[in-house]
């Protein structure tokens, strides 16, 4: 009865298709972070950019066309060498890296705020409206070239407890964000299957000092049931239960595990208790 249950549940827990990719998005310092959400898109800028230079990059092999986009900017901006080739590429990354099914995520003012949202075409769309904003005291002309977003989940920046810090910090209007994968997609829901394995995200939600014979016992507790309901459920135990864990009192502590009915089970113990978070 258990089996069949937990096999149920499993049914339903989100699996992360394995191509899909994580990219993280400015909104020039969150002034345009509120249009981003209620247009639902993304965009990158460079509006004046025509697309006969873009479009012949779509070949990554193709250097010669990467160059002649990369001269047009240079001809047409004030943009210095090193910036010139990080913005080539950045236009090339959002027209042709980024796809149907990935995962962005943006800040709003001071990344107060993050917003993690899907991408639901390959296509690239063209957004008519015109307008301006200023950035750095600087007037700039609104994205009209964007990428549909179907946005999932609102959070402050304090829901990531410092775990995407070096991410925020980056000055690239796109940067690849794949090794905050399990970050991310834990800020969408707190179980899912990625990479073949279930992950469970567990909060650690104290202020003061985790005690080290504390945290002894929770990881005692969680091997001994992982065990005990594997041994119930028929799993072979193989000693498959992975843990990464940020030693801060703060911040959350991520499960991994073939077993999958293993991990529903343990999900399951968690939902028993009066809150899913460590003490």
């Amino acid at each position: 009865m258990i089996k069949e249950e937990l096999e149920r549940e499993l049914s339903e827990v989100r699996i992360i298709d394995k191509e899909r990719n994580y990219w993280f998005v400015r909104t020039f310092g969150g002034e345009i972070f509120e249009d981003f959400i209620i247009n639902n898109h993304v965009g990158l800028g460079f509006n004046d950019v025509p697309e006969k230079y873009i479009l012949p990059c779509s070949n990554p092999d193709d250097y010669k066309a990467k160059e002649i986009l990369k001269e047009y900017i240079k001809n047409n901006s004030s943009l210095e060498k090193g910036t010139l080739t990080k913005w080539t590429n950045q236009i090339i990354r959002f027209h042709y890296e980024m796809k149907s099914g990935d995962l962005v995520i943006i800040p709003s003012k001071d990344s107060a705020y993050i917003s993690i949202g899907e991408i639901v075409n390959d296509n690239i769309s063209l957004f008519e409206k015109e307008s301006t904003f200023f950035f750095k005291s600087e007037p700039h002309n609104y994205p009209n070239r964007v990428r549909k977003v179907k946005w999932l989940k609102h959070h402050p920046k304090q829901f990531f407890q410092g775990d995407l810090r070096n991410l925020l910090s980056s000055q690239q209007g796109i940067t690849n964000a794949n090794k905050y994968a399990d970050k991310i997609e834990g800020g969408i829901s707190n179980i899912f299957i990625r990479e073949n394995q279930m992950k469970l995200v567990i909060d650690i939600n104290q202020d003061d000092d985790i005690n080290a014979y504390a945290l002894n016992r929770f990881l005692d507790s969680l091997i001994y049931f992982h065990k005990e309901l594997c041994e119930e459920l028929g799993i072979e135990n193989n000693e498959d239960l992975y843990i990464k864990i940020k030693l801060q009192s703060r911040g959350k502590t991520i499960l991994k595990s073939f077993a999958f009915l293993g991990v529903l089970g343990l999900v399951g113990l968690f939902s028993l208790s009066e809150e899913a978070s460590f003490k």
